[in-house]
């Protein structure tokens, strides 16, 4: 049983990635709850809610679904798991709209975007020994393309993954704040755990599902991946 202060502002913060050494964040006069198991922060916020006794409505109940089908790609990629599965079945029964979350969540793309993926692709490079794809691109590479937009060119990312021979997918882009943010992929299969590869970069993550924030130009960045992948 919890018991909260009701004399002052108390937080609790749930998530599913533990926080990285040192950091400091997190408001001391709170409870930080953390899963890393848990398929999303979503399913993580459900069981909190569900054991606490609060009410669930079905608009609440369609937000958590979008978190855990965000996180989940969908309920397909290798953070679905039994507990996923049953969130999701949970959450259905308690009125969130599946297959409305499943059409708004499906791939639209514009002519615009299509033609920027097109340009995206000379960007891509792979790195055969060590099996790494990798995609990078800058603010100023967006504006040449069209104007377009991260999301126009991020689903670039999933097809790197899908190649049969790409046993690591990186995508490194420039961020609106100036900095580059390196997302890491893989899966059960394909065997390689990238939340430690991203550890060594300075971040974190799931074990096929990882990322980190440097400022070293991309160059350098694909060549240490391809040699950290490679030991």
């Amino acid at each position: 049983r919890l018991n909260f202060p009701s004399d002052k502002t108390f937080y609790i913060g749930f998530d599913h990635h533990p926080a990285k050494d040192g950091d400091t964040s997190f408001p001391s006069n709170g409870l930080e709850i953390c899963d890393p198991s848990s398929p999303s922060t979503t399913a993580l916020l459900y069981r909190f809610f569900t054991h606490a006794g609060f009410p669930i409505s079905p608009a609440v109940a369609e937000c958590l679904l979008v978190g855990l089908m965000a996180d989940t790609g969908k309920l397909s990629n290798s953070l679905t798991s039994s507990d996923a599965l049953e969130t999701a079945a949970s959450l259905f029964r308690q009125g969130a709209n599946y297959h409305g979350v499943v059409e708004s969540m499906q791939m639209k793309t514009s002519r615009r975007a299509f033609d920027a993926q097109m340009q995206a692709r000379k960007k891509i490079m792979f790195d055969e020994a060590s099996g790494l794809g990798f995609l990078s691109f800058s603010r100023s590479d967006l504006e040449s393309w069209g104007d377009t937009s991260l999301e126009d060119i991020l689903p670039l990312f999933g097809l790197i993954q899908n190649i049969r021979e790409v046993r690591m997918a990186a995508a490194y882009y420039e961020r609106e704040d100036g900095t580059w943010c390196g997302s890491l992929r893989s899966s059960p299969k394909k065997g390689v755990n990238v939340r430690k590869i991203a550890i060594r970069f300075g971040g974190g993550g799931h074990d096929y599902a990882a990322g980190f924030v440097s400022n070293e130009p991309a160059e350098e960045i694909f060549k240490k991946l391809a040699r950290v992948l490679m030991e």
